[in-house]
């Protein structure tokens, strides 16, 4: 499996909600965030 450049925190959220887009630059922010 490839590894994608995401966060494993932003994985999860992005497949439950691909309408929400995370502020470009950090992501990782975003998901810790939400």
């Amino acid at each position: 499996m490839p590894k994608r450049p995401v966060s494993i925190n932003d994985v999860p959220i992005a497949e439950a909600r691909p309408q929400f887009r995370w502020p470009p630059g950090r992501p990782d922010r975003a998901a810790a965030g939400q």
